[in-house]
């Protein structure tokens, strides 16, 4: 019995030290991004030295999928079913304010939430973490938002909207003044469309050559235009932290000095980058959606721009939409600059003069937004899913 208890301790302090460390993470990498995942800066959070972490782990991408399988991972999944239950889209019936509560939790999200989406983010990179993640999110997904797991294509499209909803909300939820606004009647308007059983709709085709580069920038000035190409690409390709200098000047055909010669670091021409091209595919984006309204209406033209986006051949303009969202958590000038773009556009949008209520309007456009990021990221998921009739929900939302 005694040396029963003896092997019991080491396995139980194993067990302890285990949990800290990947408490320790997602506490990290929900402050700090991919960089919060060192060894150093987990044990130091943890309270340990880096051995017990060295000794378990060999390197970063070891911890992340640690990490997004025994403690995150379970934690996304479980929001996302509950979310969907409570829209009543399992076996029980619709419980409209648990589907509030769901969504605020999303909007509001915790350390464990951050961090998964973090890992999320980071598999576009990261080819272990990839499949790590692949091999628990995606047999859930396809249980639940298959045409065939759901006995119906409409059902499968409903259950995946609301994962679409938390992805994006969650994508959003640093973004100004977001923890604060008020979207319940948002998620109450979505409870409704969710709830009716809408019949998919046949959709228009409709070109979208504006969503067939990383960027269509041009500036009239050739070297400029050149570097903010090849920093777009190379951070869709890679991510930021591993898009070098050396690659995005090597792409651009021009030297260091010339880069340096316009921008101080890198983090100063990406700034610039994302800056023209939010302007630009924000226009483009909007100039698209008013060709379809003209003939069938914005709801039809917002499902229609959801399934094109979706569409195999775009992942590297997803790839890099989701990096700029996810560096503005980490950087206040991306932030602020990322946040200025959209609130200037939006401010001459006339939506504003349908809602001028200002707390509705900025709520609106705020779930606008994410709505759009969660049917960017919903790919990285599953790249089918361009074909479940989003209709069935985007086209039956009232909140005008």
């Amino acid at each position: 019995m005694v040396q029963t208890d003896r092997k019991r301790a080491p396995q139980a302090r194993l067990a302890r030290n285990h949990a800290r460390v990947l408490e320790a993470a997602a506490l990290s990498a929900s402050q700090s991004g991919p960089i919060g995942l060192s060894f150093l800066r987990v044990a130091n959070i943890a309270g340990l030295s880096r051995r017990p972490i060295q000794d378990r782990f060999n390197d970063v991408s070891e911890l992340s999928c640690a990490l997004w399988k025994d403690l995150v991972g379970p934690e996304l999944i479980t929001s996302f079913t509950h979310a969907i239950d409570a829209a009543g889209l399992l076996e029980k019936p619709q419980n409209v304010e648990e589907f509030v509560k769901a969504c605020q939790r999303f909007q509001k999200a915790d350390h464990l939430l951050l961090a998964a989406m973090e890992l999320f983010l980071d598999s576009q990179f990261d080819k272990q973490l990839q499949k790590t993640i692949s091999e628990t999110l995606k047999p859930w997904y396809e249980s639940l938002c298959t045409p065939s797991a759901a006995n119906n294509p409409a059902l499968a499209a409903r259950r995946a909207w609301v994962i679409l909803m938390g992805l994006g909300i969650m994508l959003y939820s640093h973004s100004p003044g977001s923890r604060d606004l008020d979207c319940d009647w948002i998620y109450r308007e979505h409870a409704r469309a969710l709830e009716e059983n809408y019949q998919p709709q046949e959709l228009p085709e409709f070109e979208a050559s504006h969503l067939d580069s990383i960027t269509q920038v041009n500036t009239g000035d050739s070297l400029l235009d050149a570097l903010v190409d090849a920093v777009l690409r190379h951070v869709a390709q890679e991510g930021y932290l591993h898009a070098s200098v050396e690659k995005i000047v090597t792409t651009a055909n021009c030297s260091q000095g010339a880069l340096f010669s316009r921008f101080a670091t890198k983090k100063d021409l990406f700034l610039e980058a994302t800056r023209l091209q939010n302007e630009t595919a924000l226009v483009a984006n909007e100039e698209y959606m008013q060709r379809i309204e003209r003939d069938y209406g914005r709801d039809i033209a917002e499902s229609v721009a959801i399934r094109e986006f979706q569409k195999p051949g775009r992942e590297l303009q997803r790839a890099l939409l989701l990096e700029q969202m996810r560096l503005t958590w980490h950087d206040e000038d991306l932030l602020d600059k990322q946040a200025a773009t959209v609130q200037a556009f939006y401010d001459s949008h006339e939506t504003k003069t349908l809602v001028p209520d200002p707390d509705r309007y900025r709520a609106l456009t705020h779930i606008g937004l994410a709505l759009g990021l969660g049917a960017t990221a919903l790919p990285v998921i599953d790249s089918e899913s361009w074909k479940l009739p989003f209709d069935v929900v985007a086209a039956h939302l009232d909140l005008l």
